[in-house]
């Protein structure tokens, strides 16, 4: 019990607040949940559609998980939103209640991957990485908002300190015992691939690390203890598989309907939606209709601003040295110690290895990239140890303000402008009284799950403005259209010729589209800021 409370203390010490970095770390911690709870920027329509119109049964649930895709797992979303069911009891029966249940929920499991680093590495490097990591727009922004790619990210990170934890550990064999790595490890890898089939190519380093370690406790002579642990691996990987196939499997055949890329055993059907998301995304023509990229894209753009460029700097840089060092066979320019390299040779690991998988998809989002952080991180973290950087303060510092400015920035941006107008519209159409029909124009898809309550209907560029003013025209006087700034003019001029009245009532500002960036600029001439990027309530009337 003392040497647990000893090192329980130990551990703790990298959070101190007492110390710089602890002080600097619960800085950051305050303003990731500021983020998360104040963020109204909207970053991707997947943000809501791939985990909240599913999680709470919206009206028309999104393609992915509709029967006839069946490309998410409605077993991975559960996971995803554990903490939700008892966030709810605490927030208003509402969308802002819900909005914030999510991203609380978030929250908690970018916690729990803090308090993994906290309670297996040492505590000077625990500092250095919570601090690189928590500051960067991936912590701040991306992992506080329910995609499944902050799933994704969030079980790597665990899998990738738990292992390391497990390589450095040469004790806890010779007593008996099990780790709790063996039988966890398994059982976030399935949770991983249900979440996300891409997550093998970010897994796939870290798990061979640990079977790597377990093929030298063998050469030990622990190979019974190894053939138990790796039975007992088996075990929790594959009850966690059936559990999962079960829930999914009974959630999209409901209806009675089989369902694509099944699989079919002794009379038995399971519907896979891993599998299904690979053989969808395998073929050009459905990605092209999301978008196509060049195959540079990641390599090029994404990882920069996913992880950062002064961390893509002290990538190359720390590789470059490691290579040099193994080389030359001296430790001047490798890691510091035998158990640096395994935490950046494994890291690295993950960083290449996922690009060149992820690569190979001429989809190409920085988010798909998400994943990487963590990793990215811990070698920066590692690296700024080093001989090669402790030797050069100025670089240091230099690296350091840059990563800190450019995630900052980044933050701002995703976090509280782009598309920024769009869930407070949402949460002020929750209070409304007066009006029963609310049309949503030229905007990202509307979350109807975040108006519970209310007739809210989306509708993009693919509908025409003379289409949209009939649909407003049947609800004269109970109508509103919300449309951003830009379009307010020439939706109004066109309203005049159908015989419609569209009157300004109020607007819902910090509202940035970047894909229609020059027109609302060019309304600053006539227009202040606030009703420029923002987003406006239009009260539809009819002459009589």
């Amino acid at each position: 019990m003392v040497a647990c409370g000893v090192t329980t203390m130990r551990a703790l010490r990298a959070i101190d607040p007492r110390s710089r970095l602890g002080l600097l770390y619960w800085a950051l911690v305050v303003l990731r949940c500021i983020s998360a709870l104040f963020g109204y920027a909207y970053i991707h329509p997947d943000e809501w559609m791939q985990s909240g119109e599913a999680y709470f049964g919206a009206a028309s649930l999104p393609w992915e998980w509709q029967p006839r895709h069946a490309l998410r797992s409605p077993a991975a979303l559960r996971t995803q939103y554990a903490a939700v069911p008892a966030l709810s009891l605490l927030t208003s029966d509402g969308g802002w209640g819900r909005f914030v249940a999510q991203r609380a929920a978030m929250v908690v499991w970018t916690l729990v991957v803090d308090a993994a680093v906290v309670a297996t590495l040492e505590p000077g490097l625990a500092r250095r990485l919570l601090c690189l990591y928590g500051v960067s727009s991936a912590a701040t922004t991306f992992m506080v908002r329910p995609f499944s790619n902050s799933t994704e990210a969030v079980l790597l990170a665990l899998s990738l300190v738990s292992v390391l934890a497990f390589v450095r550990d040469d004790s806890w064999y010779r007593g008996g015992v099990w780790k709790w790595t063996v039988p966890v490890l398994p059982v976030m890898t399935a949770v991983g691939v249900f979440t996300r089939f891409t997550y093998v190519a970010f897994a796939a380093p870290v798990l061979a690390l640990f079977l790597v370690q377990l093929v030298e406790l063998a050469r030990k002579g622990y190979a019974g203890k190894v053939a138990g642990w790796l039975a007992l691996a088996a075990g929790s990987g594959v009850a966690t598989t059936a559990v999962y196939l079960g829930i999914d499997t009974h959630f999209y055949t409901r209806a009675g309907v089989a369902e694509v890329a099944s699989v079919r055993w002794r009379g038995m059907e399971a519907v896979v939606a891993p599998l299904n998301a690979l053989a969808y995304n395998a073929q050009t023509d459905n990605v092209a209709q999301h978008g196509l990229h060049p195959r540079w894209l990641h390599l090029c753009v994404n990882l920069p601003i996913m992880v950062g460029v002064a961390n893509v700097a002290v990538l190359l840089i720390h590789a470059t040295n490691t290579f040099r060092g193994w080389l030359a066979r001296q430790g001047c320019n490798a890691p510091s110690s035998t158990r640096d390299g395994e935490a950046t040779g494994v890291s690295l690991c993950i960083v290449v290895v996922a690009l060149c998988v992820l690569s190979v998809s001429p989809h190409q989002e920085p988010r798909f990239l998400l994943a990487l952080a963590f990793p990215s991180a811990m070698v920066m973290a590692h690296a700024l140890g080093s001989r090669f950087f402790r030797t050069r303060p100025r670089l240091v510092r230099w690296l350091v303000t840059l990563h800190v400015a450019q995630h900052l920035l980044q933050m701002v941006l995703f976090s509280f402008l782009h598309q920024g107008g769009l869930l407070p519209t949402l949460f002020a159409i929750e209070k409304e009284t007066s009006l029963k029909t609310h049309l949503v124009f030229r905007t990202f898809p509307v979350p109807t799950h975040l108006t519970p309550h209310k007739d809210v209907r989306g509708f993009d560029s693919s509908t025409s403005p003379q289409h949209l003013l009939q649909i407003a025209k049947q609800g004269c006087g109970q109508t509103a259209i919300y449309t951003p700034s830009w379009f307010v003019a020439p939706l109004q001029h066109l309203a005049r010729d159908q015989g419609v009245s569209l009157t300004p009532q109020r607007h819902f500002t910090g509202h940035v589209d970047l894909d229609h960036l020059d027109s609302a600029l060019a309304l600053l001439r006539t227009s202040p800021v606030t009703e420029v990027f923002a987003i406006h309530q239009l009260l539809v009337t009819c002459p009589p």
